[in-house]
């Protein structure tokens, strides 16, 4: 079993870094695009007041308020934006990111099914990018060096559908309970919080990784980032899933995406063991299949 990048063949070099690259850059082409326009406020090329302009842009890059987007204007004998600029004002908006890039209740019901997969692929902070790369480089190397790409690859496909489903099934779940409640300010404000609620980053897909391995491997031994303390990976499987759902029902960490953890450590930890009965078949075929499988209840989103 591989246990470093050096040692992985080039498909499955081609696979861990074409995701840590596409993850970083799409973080990077993020904060550009909210610092070119921060930076047409700071120098007033748009006709809104400062009030105004504070309100439509929040610190993410996201616009809020009545859907109104900044859009700069220029300045009278400016030369027209090239290159990446001209990329970040005409393709690369915060409309395009809110609407291609994130999972929400919105973008599911507008038919953009596909969020599920890219907003694994969009990280908020600089934090949740790192620690969410450190994790796939420690989990990634050792399960895509003994089971191969194509396989690896479904896991990580199907482990973040499958988490951003079970998020957004929560999402509904919890947005119904609260509508049936008195309308009293704060469940309002409950309904509207979980109405817009949003998801991204590659987390679900990361514990499914983890929960292949953990599967295929019961007895190897992994530690939590920058810990020096080393537990078998079926009891650690065992804490991360049972740590997810309990932290959801009660309500800790609340901008933590459990379900989308847990669904996919259900989905990774199934595919892993039908890896393990068919003794680590490499067949494409057979993962296509695996993923049919695992992703065939998408369809029980609620509208």
């Amino acid at each position: 079993m591989a246990t470093s990048f050096v040692s992985l063949n080039l498909a499955q070099k081609v696979v861990i870094g074409g995701i840590l690259g596409v993850c970083g850059g799409v973080y990077f082409l993020n904060k550009a695009t909210l610092h070119q326009r921060q930076r047409h406020l700071r120098e007033g090329t748009t006709e809104t007041t400062r009030t105004e302009k504070l309100r439509q842009v929040s610190t993410r890059g996201y616009h809020l308020g009545n859907g109104q987007y900044v859009t700069p204007q220029s300045s009278q004998g400016s030369q027209p934006l090239t290159g990446l600029p001209a990329f970040l004002e005409n393709v690369w908006t915060p409309k395009f990111v809110q609407e291609n890039l994130v999972l929400n209740r919105k973008n599911i019901q507008e038919g953009r099914w596909y969020t599920l997969i890219t907003s694994g692929l969009n990280h908020y902070r600089p934090g949740h990018l790192i620690m969410n790369m450190l994790g796939f480089w420690s989990m990634g190397i050792p399960l895509i060096g003994s089971i191969g790409a194509p396989a690896f690859l479904t896991i990580w496909v199907a482990s973040g559908i499958t988490g951003g489903v079970a998020s957004i099934i929560r999402i509904n779940h919890r947005l119904n309970s609260a509508l049936s409640q008195p309308a009293t300010s704060q469940e309002r404000y409950e309904v509207a919080r979980l109405a817009n609620t949003s998801f991204v980053g590659a987390s679900g897909s990361i514990f499914g990784v983890f929960a292949a391995y953990a599967i295929l491997y019961p007895n190897s031994r992994a530690g939590l980032l920058f810990i020096p303390v080393y537990f078998r990976t079926r009891i650690l499987l065992g804490v991360f899933f049972a740590g997810s759902v309990i932290a959801d029902f009660n309500n800790w960490l609340p901008g933590i995406g459990h379900w989308g953890h847990a669904g996919g450590m259900i989905v990774g930890a199934a595919i892993g063991y039908g890896l393990r009965r068919a003794r680590l078949v490499r067949s494409p075929i057979s993962m296509a299949a695996l993923l049919a499988l695992s992703t065939s209840h998408m369809t029980s989103i609620q509208r």
